[in-house]
Parts: structure tokens; sequence; C-alpha cells
């Protein structure tokens, strides 16, 4: 079962991927990000950021969304983690589980605006934002469990 999606561009980072494994009970890290599945620098990196204890795997985003409703995860407490509003949009469009999706770290880039503490959005993202949304899906923003949590419905334009 999916605990929690999360969006954030540097994917697994230390403290932050502790912090939300411990927080939800998570036994299972999913990355579906395009660029990073098919580069294994990135994988390794990766791989050395998680927990111990804790499965993870790094899938072309098509894959993870196959194997999510294929009910590969069934039985897992999983932290599903993308890194851009893309692929957020993307799964949340085509794996009827997600119901939230936590931004926790969009970075800053030209034309974006500053929505949150650590996100950024280009109008593009916006547009996906709003997609999202329009989907269902509730978007929130909170850099950890421990910081206030902000709804996106009540920040965007």
């Amino acid at each position: 079962m999916i605990k929690l999606v999360r969006l954030d561009y540097r994917l697994l980072h230390g403290q932050v991927v502790f912090a939300w494994t411990r927080n939800h009970g998570i036994d299972f890290i999913v990355v579906a990000d395009d660029e990073t599945a098919g580069d294994d620098f990135k994988k390794m990196s990766l791989s050395l950021a998680k927990p111990a204890g804790v499965g993870l795997e790094i899938l072309p985003t098509k894959e993870a969304i196959r194997m999510i409703n294929g009910g590969r995860y069934a039985r897992k407490t999983v932290l599903l983690v993308c890194g851009n509003t893309k692929e957020a949009l993307r799964l949340a469009s085509e794996v009827t589980e997600i119901t939230k999706i936590n931004y926790g770290n969009v970075a800053e880039k030209p034309g974006s605006k500053k929505y949150d503490l650590s996100v950024y959005l280009t109008p593009e993202e916006v547009g996906d934002t709003k997609a999202i949304m329009a989907a269902g899906v509730k978007v929130e923003m909170q850099q950890l469990p421990s910081t206030s949590c902000t709804k996106m419905e009540n920040v965007l334009e």
C-alpha cells in the first residue's frame, strides 16, 4: 500500500527520507524517475541514501505505474518518490491508489515563484499541479513531518 507520495527533486535525501520513513512506518521505497532509472551511478548513489532495512526500487515512471497497479507492493508500506511535477501528474493520473501528494522540495529555477519554504513552481509546473488537483488528488507542501503543512489549494491563484 502506498502510504506517502512525495515530490522531491533530490529524490532520496538523508534526513528527509529518514524522517518520513520513520513517521509513516515505511518498509519500501519506490523511486519513479525516468532519468535516474537509466543511470547506474545515480541508482547506486540513491541506494546509499536509503535507511537500513528498507527496500528500494528505482524504476522508470511507466514501469512504476505498472508495478503499483499490478499489486507488486500490496503487502508493503510504500514511500513513492518522484522528482518533478510531470512525473507526479503521470502517477496521479494513472494510479488510482494515490489520493495525496506531498511537495517537499521543488528547486528554484528561472521563471519560478516561491510557494513554500522549498517549493518553487514555474507556470508549467503550476499547470501540472492544477491538473493533479483536478484529478481529485490533494497536494500539500511539507518539508518534514515535524514542520507545518500548507495545502496547495490555499496558495494557487
